[in-house]
């Protein structure tokens, strides 16, 4: 879940230029203090003193160290690289794979895949319990679709560059790239590794898709929540209508998340006024994510979910469950409850930091944990027998039950 804030921040970038400075200090009566040395005088309030010692004393020992390794490491080694290094060893300790520090380029993929559009090869990624990173699906019409990569399949390498699961957006971020340009994935499957080499090209992500199951049944697929999520949403539940729904199933299955507003907006056209979210802050601070009174529709329909649901997906699942909207069928969902604040810096990169915690309506914990279905069942495929109603799939099977009540 992810918040963009456009503001500036400060970014330093004298930091340690300053510690190695060389020279004494001298106190006036005036509050005004002067730093001599190698034949010149500069003046510094208080307040500017203060910073200066508050940045030796707090980056002396990184400078000092970056010095050494510079001159002494048995191959060069540029400033920038240790910079950078610096900066991602502090997101590090955090132990937090979805904060961190990108450059402007990775910032500006980032954004662009949030927003839905982005030139790549078109493949949905997540982290499994191994703490690898695999494919949930493959998007139709994509580089990848044209060549032979399946779901499940473990990203090892992007041109050349190792990967884990930590490493997902940055991973993420290395696939992508500008139309017409190639990379080269390393993936695993089984025990089988092999590279696949792919020449990247524009990818829209049509986040909704649907069709009609029977004369009176449509079928809702949202497979991320991005900015155009919502009226794309809006359109599938008027056609299904249109077509002759007389109630549907939403299927949240390998939905990653996105965008929480997004999500909020598709609640609102499923319940009237209620409570979705809430978020708590580390001082205890509170905000509710709200809907109004009105309906898109008045359809009954069931919710399915898995593991792969993760992040506003969740949200959006126990929102609808907790106010008694709907029924969830699938198995726990991924337990992704964190929300992250994005600040450009000033120069053109960015930081993402986890700054708040999604609680249920009812105040149960999502992070970690993740939703339990009303109705757990495990994914099966299975050979459906003619002439039969059944789809085979399990989950989706249980759904239609559901709703035929």
């Amino acid at each position: 879940m992810v918040k963009v804030k456009k503001g500036l921040l400060v970014f330093i970038a004298v930091i340690f230029l300053i510690v190695g400075v060389i020279g004494g200090i001298v106190l006036e009566g005036s509050g005004i203090l002067e730093k001599v040395g190698m034949g010149s005088v500069v003046t510094l309030s208080r307040a500017q003193y203060d910073d200066y010692q508050y940045l030796l004393n707090t980056f002396g020992k990184a400078d000092t160290i970056k010095k050494y390794i510079m001159q002494h490491y048995y191959v060069p080694v540029s400033e920038e690289t240790l910079d950078r290094g610096v900066i991602d060893g502090m997101f590090a300790s955090l132990d937090d794979i979805y904060s961190g520090y990108y450059s402007a380029e990775e910032y500006s993929t980032l954004i662009s895949s949030l927003n839905g559009d982005y030139e790549g090869v078109g493949m949905v990624l997540s982290v499994d319990d191994n703490d690898r990173i695999y494919i949930v699906s493959v998007i139709p019409d994509s580089p990848a679709s044209m060549q032979d990569v399946q779901e499940d399949d473990v990203i090892l390498a992007v041109d050349g560059v190792e990967y884990a699961g930590g490493d997902l957006e940055l991973c993420a971020a290395r696939v992508r790239g500008e139309k017409g340009t190639s990379v080269t994935i390393t993936f695993m499957r089984g025990d089988r590794i092999f590279d696949l080499t792919f020449i990247r090209s524009y990818v829209h992500n049509l986040s909704v898709s649907w069709s009609m199951l029977d004369e009176t049944t449509g079928y809702i697929y949202i497979s991320s929540i991005v900015d155009s999520t919502s009226s794309e949403f809006r359109t599938a539940v008027e056609r299904i209508e249109k077509d002759g729904a007389e109630k549907f199933v939403l299927d949240l299955r390998g939905n990653g998340g996105g965008w929480v507003d997004i999500a909020v907006e598709i609640a609102d056209m499923l319940m009237d006024k209620g409570t979705v979210v809430y978020t708590q802050d580390q001082y205890g601070n509170r905000e509710y994510s709200t809907t109004k009174n009105g309906k898109a529709t008045q359809m009954p329909f069931v919710v399915l979910v898995d593991q792969d649901t993760a992040s506003a997906a969740e949200i959006l699942t126990v929102g609808l469950q907790e106010n008694g909207i709907a029924e969830i069928v699938g198995t726990q969902t991924y337990g992704k409850g964190i929300v992250q604040d994005i600040q450009q810096l000033t120069d053109g990169s960015a930081v993402k930091l986890t700054i708040m915690q999604y609680f249920s309506p009812s105040g149960r914990v999502i992070n970690g944990v993740g939703v339990t279905p009303d109705h757990v069942v495990k994914y099966e495929y299975y050979e459906p027998p003619e002439d039969s109603a059944l789809t085979g799939d399990t989950q989706l099977d249980a759904a239609l039950e559901i709703l035929g009540r």
